[in-house]
């Protein structure tokens, strides 16, 4: 195994008890701001999540940057490369001796490579879906756009948000998230009374 797949490696299986630390963190925090505003627990989950990215990149770079040295202290110390040489047992480390662990290591970079591979696919299956849903949207009733606007303006938002009715969609939702739009089911529309 390479220095980089190494490094993958380390950080994807370290990322698994950091990942569930900063979760348990996380929900801690979150029962103690319980009371607190939505701002103040939507912070507190961003930076958890912005851990969560970084830890991983930590972990590789660090177990990169540890193969390198021990890789560097072999290539300028002759006797410790000739003892490892001339004894293969010395050779092994903690890690390689453990079969599970071995099997753990060689497996990890193609199950997450498969992984980022089928969420990736369901990625571009909804991104696909929500523009069908909008292609086949038209627009709503102008009572149903004012009271749209009303909200928005109530809300504090400076632009026209589109809301469109389509008979693809089964329930009300919001799509898109650079120009998201409201989507309505017809059925929805049709049997709301104007108040």
């Amino acid at each position: 195994m390479n220095a980089l797949a190494n490094a993958l490696t380390t950080a994807l299986i370290n990322f698994a008890w950091q990942g569930v630390l900063v979760a348990c963190l996380l929900w801690i925090a979150l029962f103690l701001l319980r009371n607190r505003s939505a701002n103040a627990r939507y912070l507190a989950s961003c930076l958890a999540l912005l851990t969560m990215t970084i830890m991983p990149v930590v972990t590789g770079w660090l177990s990169g940057t540890a193969s390198a040295n021990g890789a560097l202290h072999a290539e300028l110390n002759p006797t410790l490369l000739r003892a490892i040489l001339h004894s293969p047992d010395a050779a092994l480390t903690p890690q390689s001796s453990i079969p599970w662990l071995l099997l753990i290591q060689q497996w990890t970079i193609p199950i997450w490579s498969l992984g980022v591979l089928l969420f990736s696919c369901r990625l571009i299956f909804g991104y696909f879906r929500v523009s069908k849903f909008k292609r086949s949207g038209t627009p709503v009733p102008d009572a149903v756009s004012r009271i749209v606007a009303d909200l928005a303006t109530r809300l504090g938002l400076h632009r026209q948000v589109r809301t469109l009715q389509s008979v693809l969609a089964e329930s009300p939702s919001v799509a898109g998230f650079l120009r998201p739009i409201i989507l309505l089911p017809v059925s929805s529309i049709a049997g709301l009374a104007p108040q």
